[in-house]
């Protein structure tokens, strides 16, 4: 796509929170500041959390499978009960296109004030989690910060070092699919995760 056009439209991280009102916004985010100032003081339940976050649906995913779904249906119906049906899809279609370019489209005001959460506002709470479990060094004093000072410090560490971010968000990703094939029954095997390697080391450390 022309980078003139590109650089028009929302960026990617922005597009739905920009398009989200005021008062939602500060639900979701009053949400999670009370999520991590429980598990602040329950560390112990952190890991269920974090397989509860892994597998949280966010907005997108909510919109796509509602637009395929609804795409699906309005081809189905066209064969059995007229052509007019194809507006359905066509309308669908259409939104699932705005929603793309602008961030926007109509059931997405619906799906916000039902709670569904962008995918980066699940990771900022997953990752505040993990540094209270003593995940990353560069959130060392994760445990000292108030629940709303921490997610700051989350996004600001998000913003700073993309890289380490990205690093974390894939260990993530695979330490989640492994649990999913492992509930299947299709592989048993355990894998470390990031939280446990560190624990491991630092018992390590304190044997040595």
């Amino acid at each position: 796509m022309n980078a003139s056009i590109t650089n028009r439209l929302p960026r990617s991280t922005e597009r739905v929170a920009i398009h989200t009102s005021d008062r939602i916004a500060r639900k979701i985010e009053r949400d999670m500041v009370v999520s991590v100032c429980y598990f602040q003081e329950n560390p112990d339940e952190i890991d269920g959390r974090l397989d509860e976050l892994s597998q949280e649906w966010d907005v997108e995913r909510v919109l796509e499978t509602n637009a395929a779904t609804l795409t699906l249906t309005g081809l189905t119906f066209s064969t059995l009960f007229g052509k007019k049906w194809l507006l359905l899809s066509a309308a669908v279609s259409g939104f699932l296109l705005q929603h793309g370019a602008q961030g926007w489209c109509p059931p997405l005001p619906v799906l916000r004030k039902l709670g569904f959460r962008t995918r980066d506002e699940i990771r900022t709470e997953m990752l505040a989690l993990r540094s209270i479990r003593g995940d990353f060094d560069d959130l060392s004093r994760a445990r000292d910060l108030g629940s709303r000072e921490l997610i700051g410090s989350v996004r600001r560490w998000r913003a700073s070092d993309a890289a380490a971010s990205e690093r974390a968000d894939a260990d993530d990703e695979r330490v989640s699919a492994t649990q999913r094939v492992g509930a299947s029954g299709e592989m048993d095997e355990h894998v470390e995760g990031p939280g446990e390697r560190g624990a491991a080391e630092r018992a390590s450390d304190q044997d040595k």
